[in-house]
């Protein structure tokens, strides 16, 4: 029998634990040292226990350490209050001096004594010689991580000036050890990724010559904020006439702030022709004046993203503009049908601009919040666009109710769920319907007859008891929904009482019932009790992992009494119900009726 291939056997053990790669040491010569070559290539240390036991391994079989290329120390080179304390088991000295064929070392805010070691001893140029990556820096120790880089330049691949604490502010670019950064860049000659985020008034078109001093660069990632106190205007320098493409550069991540005007927007689609992933981030909180990007100029960029296999993006955007913007996206593609709205606080909100943002699933809305509007912001919107939209999920997560003035027409509107039918209203072609649950369920009597909506999901439904009473007058509104999610956030010491569902109008294929909660735990023993009453019948039901069984109403009223997890369900008729939970091991329970 011939043996397997190294390559092969790699891909195998990457499934497999610790103790079962132990276990492969003992099969044959071949699969010893591939396992334990699997096993010591990749380290995550990070507690002082596994520090020193790995530094004692190391030294006393110095084989072991050539194996290792990639390690994660977590915190163990942070600054310590006690600086004997600081790597008091010398791991650090054990990498340097060990492994010869690291490639990568990570840690989170390492001591200026790590930057030290590593200059030290990469100026001998004796160890450490095929290092590629070194940990990001952090703004304390920004200067040293320079210098140290510089030693590195022939093998580095990976590049990070961050200053994330404005610690040097807009002055980071008259600091010594970064302008001698920049005459010297051309010099890393492996370098693939680099990462700028530290604050700027330039926008993305005056790093152009930077980009062009890393001939083999394939990742990167700009996200240059001004400093928030700051009202002055960004460095608009139009790019050169002359734009060099960059087909080679793969992955960018920015952020709109320093790209939001025609020339930027334009800017990306010539230097940027073969990009595989986009991801560009809006930061609301940053008030900005940026230049205006007309309709079209937008649309250009949007056909451009759309064409990149992977993207996430996330733009400021004229409120007069979105339906016309909006419709032309669903003419190129029609999944953009599917709309998620979401609102910002007058604390952060421009007030006549709007966040729009795109991946290849969804369009996502945010519309600015005031406590002086007169209508609801979307109003306009889904009065234009409303009868092109199938899908719409409404998000509440950055609505600060503690914000709005308590007696405004905003604040009393969103504390109900009236408003959320009235957009059913505005959009007659909706067949999906997802939204939180609302303080106020009091549910207006004079709505009008919805037929297209198939689906209504509710989510953030709290652990403390609350009526779901509306949902019976949705059966009214709703005659043809098929299908209803309860989304459930049951803490520790929730203890049930009958979950209630009323659709006594609905003739539905579906409910399914989902815990949020991530710690909430499904007993070994688990069991449902379900109440059924149909038009035809009122029956009993226990559940349990493995099947569905008819029971009496005693044992059902026993369930009750002993705070089991119990459903009171009435509609016409149901098909399948579902339970959806992470710590079940399948994540979902069904059964049919």
């Amino acid at each position: 029998m011939l043996p397997l291939p190294f390559e092969i056997l790699e891909l195998i053990f990457n499934h497999l634990r610790t103790k079962d790669l132990l276990q492969c040491q003992l099969t044959n010569k071949q699969w010893y040292k591939a396992s334990v070559e699997h096993l010591y290539s990749n380290l995550d240390i990070e507690t002082s226990e596994k520090s020193r036991e790995y530094t004692r391994t190391i030294s006393t079989s110095l084989r072991l350490g050539s194996y290792l290329k990639t390690i994660n120390t977590h915190f163990l080179f942070e600054t310590k209050m006690d600086e004997n304390r600081w790597d008091e088991h010398g791991l650090l000295s054990v990498l340097i001096r060990q492994c010869p064929n690291l490639l990568v070392i990570e840690c989170y805010e390492p001591d200026p004594l790590f930057w030290c070691s590593l200059s030290s001893i990469g100026s001998q140029g004796q160890h450490l010689s095929r290092l590629q990556c070194l940990p990001d820096p952090h703004s304390n120790n920004l200067e040293l991580y320079i210098h140290t880089a510089l030693i590195f330049k022939a093998t580095l691949t990976k590049l990070s000036i961050i200053d994330n604490i404005e610690r040097f502010g807009l002055n980071l670019e008259r600091l010594d050890a970064y302008h001698l950064l920049l005459t010297q860049i051309s010099e890393f000659k492996h370098l693939q990724f680099l990462k700028l985020s530290y604050p700027s008034d330039k926008q993305l078109g005056c790093f152009d010559l930077l980009i062009e001093a890393c001939p083999h660069l394939q990742r990167l990632f700009i996200t240059s904020l001004s400093p928030a106190e700051s009202q002055q205007r960004w460095i608009t320098k139009e790019p050169r006439k002359s734009i060099h493409p960059r087909p080679d550069i793969r992955t960018l991540i920015c952020n709109w702030e320093i790209m939001n005007n025609e020339s930027q927007l334009r800017y990306i689609i010539q230097k940027f022709p073969r990009l595989q992933c986009l991801t560009v981030n809006y930061y609301s909180t940053y008030r900005h004046t940026g230049a205006y990007c007309s309709s079209d100029t937008i649309l250009e960029f949007l056909r451009y993203v759309m064409s990149i296999p992977k993207f996430n993006v996330e733009f400021e955007l004229e409120n007069q503009n979105l339906v016309y913007v909006w419709t032309k996206l669903i003419d190129m593609k029609e999944i953009y049908r599917d709309v998620d709205i979401g609102y910002y606080d007058s604390d952060i909100a421009i007030s006549n601009k709007l966040t729009l943002g795109m991946d290849k699933t969804r369009l996502l809305i945010r519309f600015p919040l005031h406590n002086d509007d007169t209508e609801l912001p979307h109003v306009s919107f889904f009065s234009n666009a409303g009868n092109r939209i199938r899908s719409l999920t409404i998000n509440l997560d950055n609505f600060n109710y503690l914000a709005m003035v308590r007696s405004s027409n905003i604040y009393c509107a969103f504390t109900g769920i009236n408003w959320i039918f009235e957009v059913l209203q505005l959009c007659p072609s909706l067949q999906e319907l997802r939204f939180p649950l609302p303080n106020d369920l009091n549910l207006s009597s004079d709505l009008m007859l919805h037929t297209n909506v198939k689906k209504l999901t509710v989510t953030d439904i709290p652990d403390i008891p609350k009526s779901l009473s509306f949902l019976k007058l949705a059966s009214v509104y709703l005659p043809n929904m098929k299908q209803l999610h309860l989304g459930y956030y049951l803490g520790k010491r929730y203890k049930p009482i009958p979950i209630t569902v009323d659709m006594t109008h609905s003739s539905l294929d579906l409910i399914v019932w989902r815990n949020e909660y991530p710690k909430y735990r499904i007993r070994s023993k688990f069991e449902v009790y379900i109440k059924l009453k149909t038009t035809k019948y009122t029956k009993f039901y226990m559940g349990t992992k493995t099947n569905l069984s008819p029971i009496n109403v005693e044992q059902y009223e026993q369930a009750v009494a002993k705070f089991l997890l119990c459903f009171d369900i009435t509609c016409r008729s149901l098909i399948e119900f579902r339970i959806n939970a992470k710590s079940l091991p399948s994540r979902t329970l069904k059964w049919t009726f």
